[in-house]
């Protein structure tokens, strides 16, 4: 039997045709997208349609391999009764470049102080800002890596 999505139905014309929202549609045609194996794990229940939406991002741009590698570990985690997600390595989320809210920039701040002092963190932020030369920021890190016993050397675009 032929799906709707096989004969080339659009989400929009789903929606009208079984009148369901937008969501319930996307998880469907999302799912149909995924290998035979993977459907089956999510008809047995062992994926949720949250993991479905991250299990098809990671089709899209990840290797077969790494696909089932994270439907094993769902699956695992539910047969012990845990709940699990699949997330990026770290190596890539440290890649991402984006724009910081408030309260990211706030707790970078307060992580920066804890981490090497008030003053040096405060100067960076200012520096990033604009309101500190970069002479003045050249001081400053000079002056926390002798403190931290560091041999400092002058970057090429400071010169």
């Amino acid at each position: 039997m032929l799906s709707l999505y096989q004969v080339g139905v659009t989400q929009e014309e789903a929606m009208a045709r079984l009148g369901k929202s937008r969501g319930w549609i996307q998880i469907r045609f999302m799912l149909l997208e995924l290998p035979a194996e993977v459907q089956k794990e999510v008809a047995a229940g062992y994926i949720t349609q949250p993991q479905i939406r991250q299990l098809h991002k990671l089709h899209k741009k990840g290797t077969r391999e790494e696909l089932h590698e994270a439907v094993k570990r769902l699956k695992d985690a539910r047969d012990r009764g845990e709940k699990s997600q699949i997330s990026e390595p770290k190596s890539e989320r440290s890649k991402v470049k984006r724009h910081r809210g408030k309260q990211e920039i706030f707790n970078m701040q307060d992580h920066i102080r804890e981490s090497i002092g008030n003053n040096f963190g405060t100067r960076c932020l200012g520096w990033a800002g604009g309101v500190v030369s970069d002479g003045d920021m050249i001081k400053e890190i000079q002056a926390e890596a002798m403190r931290m016993g560091k041999i400092y050397r002058r970057p090429e675009w400071a010169e």
